[in-house]
């Protein structure tokens, strides 16, 4: 073997020895020596709610109010008296969470689906509520103003949201 290709090997595996220490150099230097772990609460709750106005009801002997949990708001509406009778209920929301919430819907629970009641959320869907933030929401409850069937003279049922992570 000639000199040249004694040299030229000997310089390629300098070149790689090189390559080699440098690269575990690299390594040792961008080792992560921590980790972090962050954990999103998620957690919008009912702060506080009345009947913001009525029509055809017994305003006096009508509930609305937060239950325990604060998830959930207990309505009874009294002595609804023809189609078309209901309230708008005001409710302000809070987020309690770390997380920005968007409010889809509500459920309510109690009222079945051929109900002469209807319950709906007034405001536009998705409004985005940061956290420690808090917002307004009114729900619609009345006598259907089509239906001709009776209802009782008091309506009573839950209404919780539904929410999702906002971004």
């Amino acid at each position: 073997m000639s000199i040249n290709k004694r040299v030229l090997i000997i310089t390629l595996l300098m070149i790689i020895f090189s390559f080699n220490i440098g690269y575990s150099k690299f390594v040792d230097s961008s080792s992560i020596l921590e980790t972090s772990n962050s954990v999103g609460i998620f957690n919008l709750e009912f702060d506080d709610v009345y009947i913001k106005k009525s029509n055809g009801i017994n305003i006096n002997n009508s509930i609305v109010k937060i239950m325990q949990n604060k998830k959930d708001i207990y309505i009874s509406i009294a002595d609804l008296a023809y189609p078309g009778a209901g309230a708008t209920i005001s409710a302000n929301i809070i987020n309690n969470g770390n997380i920005p919430a968007k409010i889809n819907s509500i459920n309510v629970l109690g009222l079945n689906e051929n109900s002469v009641i209807k319950v709906k959320l007034v405001e536009e869907k998705d409004r985005i509520i940061n956290p420690n933030e808090k917002t307004n929401i009114n729900i619609m409850v009345e006598w259907d103003k089509n239906c001709n069937r009776n209802v009782d003279e008091t309506q009573s049922f839950k209404i919780n949201l539904n929410y999702v992570q906002a971004y």
